[in-house]
C-alpha cells in the first residue's frame, strides 16, 4: 500500500477491496416519465424552470413514500444532480432524525443529546450498562421478527451501528475497538471522526483517505450548506464544500481550529458534526437491512 500523504496511524493500514452493497431504490412513474433509479443523463438539459421544480417535487415525494423506517434521508441511488435540484428549490432530501425507528434497543441508545463535543467529551455513564449488552444480533432482532426471515443483510453495516452509539456516548476507546475491525468504507468513517474527536486530526485524514466519496458526503455538503447559511458563516462552509462536494480534509482543519480556540465556528461545527453521524448511521443501518 501506498505510505499516506501525511501522518503514519498506529494502526496497521489495511486493505479496502471490500465494495460496500448497492441497492435499488423505488421503482415509481414520475411526472416526467423518469426514474431516480435510472442513468445519470436521465436529468434532463430541456426542461422547463416549472417542469424541472416538478422533478424535484417528485423525487422528495417518492423517497419518502418508499422508506419503510423513516429514513433521515433519501436513498444514495439518488445521484447529485436530483440532490442539487431538490436544494435548488429548497426541497430538502434530509427529514428529521427519528430516534424510535431503529428499533427497541438501538433506538432508546440514540434518543439522547446527540450534538456531541469536537472533542473527547465525557463517557455517558448512564448508558454504559446498555451498551455493554449492545449486539448486533440483539439490536436488529426486531427486524427478523417484523420481516420473518434473516434480518441482516450486511453484518458490516450493523457493526458499523454499533460503532456509531459507542461514539454516540462519548466512549471513544470502545468506538475504536469496534471500528478499526470493519474493512469498509463505513467502517473508515466511524473510525476518522473518533480520531478526529480525540484530536489526532492527521490519523483523522488518514483514514478519511480510506473512505474516498462515501454515499453520504453530498447530503452533509447539502446540510452543511443550510446549517452555514442559519448562523451567517457562508463564507467559512466554502473551506470545506469545494464544487458541490464535501471535503472531509477541510472540515478536520476547522474542527482543530475550532478546538484551539483559533475560529469562532465551533457551533456551526458541532451542527455539522450532529448531521454527519445521524446521516451516516442512517446509511449504516439501511444498508444493514439492505433496504
Amino acid at each position: 500500500m501506498t505510505a499516506p500523504l501525511l501522518a503514519v496511524p498506529s494502526e496497521h493500514p489495511r486493505s479496502y477491496s471490500k465494495a460496500e452493497p448497492k441497492f435499488p431504490g423505488p421503482h415509481r412513474d414520475s411526472p416526467l416519465g423518469l426514474s431516480p433509479t435510472g442513468p445519470r443523463h436521465q436529468t434532463a438539459h430541456n426542461l422547463t424552470n416549472a417542469d424541472l421544480k416538478s422533478k424535484a417535487i417528485w423525487y422528495n415525494h417518492a423517497s419518502r413514500l418508499a422508506r419503510p423506517c423513516r429514513r433521515s434521508y433519501v436513498s444514495s441511488h439518488v445521484n447529485r444532480a436530483t440532490i442539487l435540484l431538490l436544494v435548488q428549490f429548497g426541497l430538502s432530501p434530509v427529514i428529521s432524525f427519528e430516534a424510535s425507528a431503529y428499533g427497541p434497543v438501538l433506538g432508546p441508545l440514540l434518543q439522547t443529546d446527540r450534538r456531541r463535543a469536537l472533542d473527547e467529551g465525557t463517557p455517558d455513564s448512564r448508558a454504559l450498562a446498555a451498551l455493554r449488552g449492545l449486539s448486533v444480533e440483539a439490536a436488529f432482532a426486531h427486524a427478523a421478527a417484523k420481516s420473518g426471515r434473516a434480518p441482516l443483510a450486511d453484518v458490516d453495516m450493523a457493526t458499523c451501528c454499533i460503532a456509531g452509539v459507542w461514539l454516540l456516548h462519548d466512549y471513544l476507546d470502545e468506538s475504536h475497538t469496534v471500528s478499526q475491525g470493519i474493512d469498509t468504507t463505513s467502517g473508515s468513517f466511524w473510525h476518522a471522526i473518533m480520531h478526529r474527536r480525540e484530536r489526532d486530526f492527521s490519523n483523522a485524514k488518514y483514514w478519511f483517505r480510506h473512505v474516498g466519496h462515501h454515499p453520504v458526503f453530498d447530503l452533509i455538503c447539502q446540510r452543511a450548506a443550510k446549517l452555514a447559511a442559519a448562523r451567517g458563516h457562508e463564507q467559512i462552509v466554502r473551506r470545506f464544500v469545494s464544487v458541490g462536494t464535501w471535503d472531509p480534509f477541510a472540515f478536520v482543519d476547522i474542527c482543530q481550529a475550532a478546538v484551539c480556540g483559533l475560529s469562532d465556528a465551533g457551533e456551526l461545527c458541532l451542527d455539522i458534526q450532529q448531521a454527519e453521524c445521524e446521516l451516516l448511521f442512517d446509511h449504516c443501518y439501511r444498508m444493514a437491512l439492505g433496504a
